[in-house]
């Protein structure tokens, strides 16, 4: 069986509240207690001799109903108590679940392998953590990045680059004045005017050989021996020592460009600098502004070789050493985290989840103090039950005890036989049998057992069954009655076969007086495929709460089947049954391979009851003879009773389409000017 064309699986069940019992009418019900057995279990009823022990019964019975309402009302208590408890537990499962926000996308999300998707799993991953409050999942973040930025590879520790410096003889001759001979005549004025340098430049840029004017004052004052003064004035040590002083600053400045470059180059290069934390940027600022300084003032000593250099030449490099220092405390850190990567790993991991316990602290603390709450007075409803549940069986033993004393077969076999005889079944009967007399067999003349019940025809069979069942329905195979009527579900399935239907008023009587009227079974269910008994059955039990007290079900059938709903106005007689299957076929409710023979018990109905079958085979005939489609005069013959008998028309019918066919057969109806009858039958 199929529900929304679903298959059901094999561990389907159906939940039903109470305790109950199952009493089922089928085929294995027959074949298990007759077809196969000589004798039967004997039914054992309760007899209405001992009117004492019967109230006692009946009173133990209303303390045993009594008991199972108060086992109930805490069994609902019970149920709602733990839906309460299991929706707290998922929601505080969600809440714990929603802090692995912050780490997914992060490097740390590697850590939460195995807990992305079941919130069970990483809740109790959380609450088994020690929980960790000095650090955060930023932190983790952060030195996680830094691990997986280098691991495997250690970083190379930062040296600076030598200062420029100058040597103590440098330092002398900046510090020493630079002067001309004293052996000319010019040697004392210069020197007192102290214009030394100013002279040389002038000797050097403008006095070409053969000029004799003197371009300051543009009187022919230069002449032979004014030359040979001023070249005594700057003679060869002179020259030297100016040498030596541009030497010195070229030097220096070569020296200063590499220093500053080596500086930066060697921050530029630092995969772990950031300069929000480490500020290098001024500080080379400040070095590169006093090596100018140096600079220009050799420059100044080279401008003026006669002036006194007394200039401190002491670098700033203590700053910058102090950021290569940090640095490179942060490098080996690095790489001795690198140099031990899983370990690390793994100590980024536990103090990940000891955060995450630490953040999750105060919703896993109230989780546990209401499962706890919820628990204890779980366990004091448990105990509630098992109290009521030790009661019940002590009743029902005690029940027990009192039907053993009244339970007997008699009545059981009176009325079956009794049922025989109302029937006009006198030919055979119930007796008792088998060892104490507490089994039932058949007994025909001198015969008795299986052989009797073989020699019955199919409706004697089905009343001596279904007999027998019903006791059963009432009764019990135990002389304790282990469960009561109001206990029992009834299934009947089927009860009416094609040979048996001489017997459907008397079944369907049966079923109404025996099992529906009264209401004394839990629920009762009744399958059949007669829509005569089905009528019949209807109409005895047909009151003003027929809705309230029964519910009726049809069972369509196709590659898979599903239960469809019917109300008492949907109710059809077997004509109208007839058509319905035919609108069923067409909207795929059943298998299209019924569809010619449907068709063909239509036309025998409707034609047969208007008198008009002659007029009927014309129509056929004639709808035969204009087909070309071998298929459809397949079709045609198939639905004529007159050509059906011919087996070759069978097999041509390969395959059922059915809205092509319905519109043949609506050309049926229209050849015979019937095409009203079928719009309304169709809608």
């Amino acid at each position: 069986m199929v529900r929304g064309n679903r298959p059901f699986q094999k561990s389907c069940k159906i939940n039903v509240d109470g305790s109950y019992n199952v009493c089922v009418y089928n085929q294995a019900f027959v074949e298990d207690n007759f077809y196969n057995k000589s004798e039967q279990s004997g039914i054992f009823t309760l007899s209405k001799d001992n009117k004492d022990i019967e109230i006692k019964i009946e009173e133990k019975e209303k303390e045993k109903a009594d008991l199972l309402g108060k086992y109930n009302k805490i069994k609902d208590e019970v149920t709602k108590l733990t839906k309460l408890k299991d929706k707290e537990n998922t929601t505080a499962l969600t809440k714990v679940f929603e802090k692995k926000a912050p780490i997914i996308g992060t490097s740390l999300e590697v850590f939460l392998t195995g807990y992305m998707r079941s919130k069970q799993k990483f809740y109790e991953k959380v609450k088994a953590s020690t929980a960790l409050d000095k650090v955060t999942l930023s932190d983790l973040i952060a030195e996680m990045d830094s691990l997986n930025k280098y691991q495997g590879d250690s970083i190379p520790k930062l040296v600076l680059p030598s200062p420029p410096s100058l040597t103590p003889n440098d330092i002398d001759k900046l510090k020493q004045p630079l002067v001309g001979s004293s052996t000319s005549q010019l040697s004392s004025f210069i020197g007192s005017l102290g214009n030394q340098a100013w002279v040389q430049k002038g000797q050097k840029d403008f006095l070409a050989e053969d000029q004799t004017t003197c371009p300051f004052c543009q009187k022919d004052t230069i002449d032979r021996d004014f030359r040979k003064e001023l070249s005594h004035l700057f003679d060869e040590s002179f020259e030297k020592g100016l040498e030596e002083l541009g030497l010195i600053y070229s030097s220096y400045k070569e020296l200063s460009q590499s220093y500053v470059e080596g500086v930066k180059q060697l921050i530029d290069n630092c995969s772990i600098y950031d300069e929000a934390t480490h500020q290098a940027s001024n500080k080379i600022s400040a070095l590169e502004e006093r090596l100018k300084l140096n600079l220009s003032k050799i420059a100044e000593k080279t401008a003026t070789p006669s002036s006194v250099l007394d200039h401190d030449f002491t670098l700033p490099v203590d700053d910058i050493q102090s950021v290569i220092d940090s640095l490179n405390v942060q490098i080996d850190e690095i790489n001795l985290k690198t140099a031990e990567l899983k370990k690390t790993k793994r100590s980024i991991e536990l103090r990940m989840w000891a955060v995450l316990r630490q953040e999750c602290d105060d919703l896993l603390s109230l989780a546990d103090a209401n499962a706890s709450a919820h628990d204890t007075n779980l366990e004091i409803l448990k105990k509630k039950q098992g109290k009521i549940t030790g009661e019940g069986l002590t009743l029902k033993d005690e029940i027990a005890e009192l039907r053993t004393q009244v339970s007997d077969l008699e009545g059981t076999i009176e009325r079956i036989n009794g049922n025989l005889s109302s029937l006009g079944l006198v030919d055979f009967e119930i007796i008792k049998s088998g060892e104490g007399g507490k089994f039932f067999s058949l007994k025909r003349g001198g015969a008795s057992g299986v052989d009797v019940y073989k020699s019955l025809s199919e409706g004697e069979k089905t009343l001596i069954t279904f007999l027998y069942f019903l006791e059963m329905c009432n009764g019990s195979d135990s002389e304790e009655h282990d469960a009561p009527i109001s206990e029992k579900i009834v299934v009947i399935d089927d009860p009416i076969s094609s040979l048996s239907q001489n017997y459907i008023y008397d079944i369907a009587h049966l079923i109404y007086t025996r099992v529906l009227k009264g209401n004394r079974f839990k629920k009762v269910i009744v399958l059949t495929h007669s829509l005569f008994f089905f009528h019949e059955l209807v109409k005895l039990a047909s009151n003003k709460k027929f809705s309230e007290k029964y519910a009726l079900y049809r069972v369509c059938k196709n590659e898979s089947s599903y239960i469809k709903q019917l109300h008492q106005s949907d109710l059809l007689n077997e004509y109208q049954s007839l058509w319905q299957i035919l609108k069923d076929v067409k909207e795929q409710g059943i298998n299209a391979v019924v569809l010619p023979n449907i068709m063909r018990n239509i036309l025998e109905y409707y034609f047969g009851f208007v008198h008009k079958k002659g007029k009927l085979y014309s129509a056929l005939q004639d709808l035969e003879d204009s087909e070309k489609d071998q298929e459809f005069k397949a079709f045609y013959r198939y639905i004529n009773r007159e050509s059906h008998s011919d087996p070759s028309n069978i097999g041509l019918i390969t395959k059922i389409d059915p809205d092509a066919y319905l519109v043949k057969f609506k050309k049926v109806f229209e050849k015979t000017n019937d095409e009203f009858h079928y719009e309304c039958m169709i809608e």
